[in-house]
């Protein structure tokens, strides 16, 4: 199977264990994964170059901090979650647009509530699913958050 997999960050055993495992599970098993994601280089060092070397073809695209942090302020007044906000790259919605126009996918795997618009666009132009995966205990994630305030946004 040829699967699109969007995270808000490159996976790996130290942050974002869930997505790394599927991803790594999965290609152990023989499937496609092109993973579109946003580039963080704070807990992710390594991170792409051992998905590079199990096969996965790895697409990050940079957003500045302070980028970042200005769609959280001007957003301060919509209804929008300040993890959506933080997560927005026209960048990174082009180029999942256009990879997924150009190749054909059987599935999108969107991880994260934060990636759910970047779900919803995608439908536009996919006739194919689309899985918009929630954690499970989302109670537990942020009482994780919490006490590591650095990856709490």
């Amino acid at each position: 199977m040829r699967i699109c997999f969007l995270s808000p960050l490159i996976p790996s055993v130290a942050y974002g264990h869930r997505p790394y495992s599927f991803i790594t599970e999965l290609s152990a098993l023989g499937h496609e994964i092109t993973l579109h994601c946003l580039d963080d280089s704070g807990p992710a060092v390594g991170a792409k170059s051992h998905l590079e070397s199990i096969g996965v073809e790895v697409r990050p695209v940079g957003i500045a901090r302070t980028k970042r942090w200005s769609n959280c302020l001007l957003g301060l007044p919509s209804r929008t979650p300040l993890r959506v906000l933080h997560c927005q790259s026209g960048k990174l919605l082009d180029r999942l647009i256009q990879d997924v126009r150009e190749n054909d996918y059987d599935v999108v795997h969107v991880d994260r509530f934060r990636l759910a618009p970047y779900g919803m666009k995608i439908r536009e132009e996919f006739k194919g699913p689309v899985v918009i995966d929630f954690p499970d205990a989302l109670s537990l994630y942020y009482e994780r958050a919490v006490k590591n305030p650095r990856h709490f946004l």
